[in-house]
């Protein structure tokens, strides 16, 4: 199955998207990328607590 269609529907939108509102675009993808980097900060810390073997169960927050 050749889904290569997707994909270009998807840079598509964005290009559309950043040309149409480059304001709210650039918004609107600090606000992704900020986004990803806090998952990846969780679960940095899921990681560390599932493979640390200690018995200490702490929580942490972001801020946001």
């Amino acid at each position: 199955m050749d889904n290569k269609w997707v994909v270009y529907l998807i840079i598509g939108f964005v290009l559309f998207f950043v040309l149409t509102n480059p304001g709210a675009a650039g918004l609107e993808g600090r606000s992704f990328f900020g986004w990803l980097g806090d998952l990846v900060e969780s679960l940095g810390v899921f990681f560390e607590g599932l493979f640390s073997g200690e018995g200490d169960t702490t929580t942490t927050t972001t801020g946001g």
